[in-house]
């Protein structure tokens, strides 16, 4: 499993550097964001197809193609720089395995994703934040998405592959798309009433993923924090601070620790302290 995500993420850094150096923006690049497009067929949406989709899902964004010809295909979205490449084979098997074993939003994206043909880099780079260079990203691959009657869309930075209706749903409607950059994973104890929480994503939009451990609280229910605090610290800041607390509620108020991951040796979190 470790193999295979590091394998993409070779794959993808490979491709960044090869994108940064025919777009020449090197300067000014402090971010990318990489996803990949799962398609049913040989069959890519041209350039003009893409863009027009783009646009018909979001009317007020400012987009435009800059080289509709060649290998790779460049938009541009308020400054950020969005490059299309399309592959005409599968993602590897051991990886599609691995990212829809992980995908539990989608229940049987185990057989879907092994069906798909080819599949389209989406790659962002830009001078601005971290969020609107993935939001930037998230539109484009939106309009390759539907315009290639895509399967699904696997998002690298949170190492999951959401199913393309739902995937459309949360980049087109909501301004904070967490259900797509920041994937949660949570587990149980045997006797399925404590839960371990963990996410993966915030890190590449410039804040520390989260943990809970051993809370009592609802899957479902602990979840929506998760991404209701992500939504929160991506609009505010690193507003989570070591030895505050937070509340849900008035009779609900979990204590914020920045500690080292339980799961991840190395990496800082904040860790919620949810009962």
């Amino acid at each position: 499993a470790d193999d295979a995500a590091n394998a993409v993420r070779r794959g993808r850094d490979a491709m960044l550097g090869a994108i940064r150096r025919l777009i020449g923006r090197r300067s000014k690049t402090r971010a990318a964001h990489f996803a990949m497009v799962l398609l049913p067929s040989d069959r890519t949406p041209s350039p003009e197809l893409v863009l027009g989709e783009v646009r018909r899902q979001f009317p007020d964004l400012q987009v435009r193609l800059k080289n509709p010809g060649g290998k790779l295909i460049e938009f541009e979205i308020n400054g950020c720089s969005i490059v299309t490449m399309h592959l005409p084979i599968p993602m590897g098997r051991e990886l599609s395995d691995e990212v829809a074993r992980r995908s539990w939003m989608w229940a049987d994206a185990r057989e879907k994703v092994v069906s798909h043909q080819t599949h389209v880099h989406v790659i962002g780079t830009g001078p601005g934040s971290a969020f609107e260079i993935a939001t930037a990203t998230a539109r484009v691959a939106a309009g390759v998405c539907s315009a290639g009657r895509a399967i699904g869309v696997y998002w690298s930075s949170a190492e999951h592959v959401i199913e393309a209706s739902s995937y459309l749903e949360c980049v087109g409607t909501d301004q904070f798309p967490m259900r797509v950059l920041v994937s949660v994973v949570v587990s149980q104890n045997e006797q399925g009433n404590r839960r371990t929480l963990t996410t993966v994503g915030l890190e590449s939009l410039g804040h520390r993923d989260f943990e809970v451990l051993d809370s009592t609280m609802p899957g479902p229910d602990l979840v929506q924090v998760a991404w209701d605090l992500a939504a929160y610290v991506v609009m505010s800041g690193p507003v989570l601070l070591h030895g505050q607390t937070i509340s849900r509620a008035p009779d609900a108020k979990w204590a914020i620790e920045h500690a080292e991951s339980r799961f991840n040796k190395g990496k800082k979190v904040i860790r919620l302290h949810i009962p």
